[in-house]
């Protein structure tokens, strides 16, 4: 900073600290720049919509590889993963009785949360899931259709839409 020059003393140069901001200040300031990102980033996600149909995406698979024994006269583990019946049996809907016991809390699918979803848990599988990973007599589908498997969790991550 320079200070003006009067009645013949010289102007002098006045160096001042850098000046030094509190950790908090700073950890406040780069918060709101990654909320602020996050929110570009969630509406972006939303105006673009989402990427799986459930009935053209997920209800193939099930077909394929699941209704032979979660079909309306077996109902293993009390689900029906019919065309009709699916995501009516899937969506913020507790798991069955034995899984219950397992994993107390459980839901078969949480929008939104692929690891608080017991379908993404037993398909994966993971060791926190109830039971056998399904489909029954496989590793699990990310292991034996990791393709498939990248469909269902994509589904979930987007909000587990009826599509």
């Amino acid at each position: 900073m320079q200070r003006g020059h009067t009645g013949g003393v010289p102007a002098q140069t006045i160096f001042a600290p850098p000046r030094k901001e509190p950790f908090m200040a700073i950890s406040r300031r780069y918060a709101a720049l990654v909320f602020s990102a996050t929110l570009t980033l969630s509406a972006a996600s939303a105006w673009a919509g989402s990427t799986v149909s459930f009935a053209n995406d997920l209800q193939p698979i099930f077909d394929a590889r699941c209704i032979r024994c979660h079909n309306p006269d077996l109902l293993s583990g009390g689900m029906d993963l019919t065309s009709d019946n699916s995501y009516a049996n899937l969506v913020e809907q507790p798991t069955s009785d034995g899984c219950m016991a397992e994993v107390p809390g459980s839901v078969r699918v949480v929008e939104f949360d692929p690891m608080s979803s017991m379908l993404w848990l037993k398909t994966l599988p993971d060791d926190s899931r109830c039971g056998v990973p399904m489909p029954r007599g496989t590793q699990g589908l990310g292991v034996i259709a990791p393709d498939e498997f990248t469909i269902l969790e994509t589904w979930i991550v987007e909000g587990a839409q009826n599509n």
